[in-house]
C-alpha cells in the first residue's frame, strides 16, 4: 500500500486577522472605571450628614426624656413635702385636748373637751363658742406657724443637673379660719417668680370639737 500524506495542520503561515477585520471580534471589555474608588466625595459628604442628624435627633429625644424625667420628680418631691407637713398638722390636731390616749396605736379615746360643762374648764369658751380650732392655733402657736417656709429636698435622676430657678422655689404655707372660727384653712403655694404654679388647701377641724358637750 501507498502511504497517503496528512494534510499539512500548522496555519502559522495564514494571514493574521487585525481586530475589526471581517470574521473577527474584538475583545469584551469591562468597564472598571469605578473599581477600586470607592466613595465618592459627595457620597461621604451625604453619610456624614445622615448619621450627625441621626446622633442629633437621638441626642435630643433623650435630653427631653431626662428632663420630663427631671422635672416629674420635682414636682413629686415638692407635693411629697406638703403631704408630710400637712400630715403632721393634722396629727397635731387629731392629739389635740386629748386626755386618754391608747399606748399602742396612738389613738386618743377621750378628749378634755367632753368635760367642759362649766366654766372651770380650759375648753369651757372655746366650745360654747364653736372656737376650739382658733384655741388650738395659740396653744399651738410653734407648730401652726404662719406664714412658714417649708424645706424641702429637690430629686432628679443621676446626673441630671437640677436648673438654679428649680432648687431656688420655696412653698409658703399659711394658715386661715373662715368667720365662725371652727375650721382651720392651710394653704401651700410657690411665690414669684417660680417656673412652677403651685397652690393647694387643705382644711382641718380639730377632733376635740366634735367631744364638746355643746353650748349652754
Amino acid at each position: 500500500m501507498v502511504a497517503m500524506p496528512f494534510p499539512n495542520m500548522d496555519h502559522s503561515s495564514d494571514t493574521d486577522h487585525q481586530p475589526g477585520e471581517a470574521g473577527e471580534h474584538p475583545p469584551l471589555k469591562i468597564n472598571s472605571q469605578h473599581q477600586g474608588e470607592g466613595f465618592s466625595l459627595i457620597e461621604l459628604m451625604l453619610s456624614l450628614t445622615f448619621i450627625l442628624l441621626s446622633v442629633a435627633w437621638v441626642t435630643r429625644i433623650t435630653t427631653n426624656a431626662q428632663v420630663a424625667v427631671r422635672n416629674g420628680n420635682l414636682v413629686d418631691s415638692i407635693y411629697t413635702s406638703i403631704n408630710e407637713d400637712a400630715d403632721k398638722l393634722r396629727k397635731a390636731a387629731m392629739d389635740y385636748g386629748c386626755a386618754s390616749m391608747d399606748a399602742s396605736s396612738g389613738d386618743c379615746l377621750a378628749y378634755s373637751t367632753a368635760s367642759a360643762t362649766d366654766a372651770s374648764s380650759a375648753f369651757y369658751s372655746s366650745c360654747n363658742s364653736n372656737s376650739v380650732a382658733q384655741k388650738m392655733l395659740t396653744d399651738q402657736a410653734s407648730t401652726f406657724a404662719t406664714p412658714f417656709t417649708l424645706v424641702w429636698a429637690p430629686n432628679a435622676p443621676a446626673g441630671v443637673p437640677i436648673p438654679t430657678a428649680i432648687s431656688a422655689i420655696r412653698i409658703t404655707r399659711t394658715i386661715s379660719q373662715d368667720s365662725d372660727k371652727g375650721r382651720v384653712f392651710i394653704t401651700y403655694s410657690t411665690a414669684a417668680p417660680s417656673p412652677l404654679n403651685i397652690s393647694v388647701t387643705t382644711i382641718i377641724v380639730p377632733q376635740a370639737q366634735a367631744w364638746c358637750p355643746g353650748p349652754k
